[in-house]
């Protein structure tokens, strides 16, 4: 994995990939609650609905952190 990550990072591709993973995966946690208020705000208000919700934006904004954000910072600074 660090050879990939240190070849990725030579070429310029590894900042550009975790960025565009982190983004869409920011942009699911951002979506997520406005596509809901979108259709109905009164749903929102329902305890189930809005345990759903929060439990998603969790979800997918620790999937953008682990996945994209901490890799990168962990593998950059690591040594040769």
């Amino acid at each position: 994995m660090k050879a990939l990550v240190k070849k990725m990072s030579s070429l310029g591709i590894l900042m550009a990939e975790m960025v565009v993973g982190a983004i869409i995966m920011i942009a699911v946690v951002i979506a997520l609650p406005v596509g809901i208020a979108i259709v109905d705000v009164s749903i929102l208000l329902n305890p189930f609905v809005l345990g759903v919700v929060v439990a998603g934006m969790i979800m997918f904004g620790s999937f953008a952190y682990f996945l994209f954000i901490r890799p990168y910072f962990l593998y950059r600074k690591s040594p040769e």
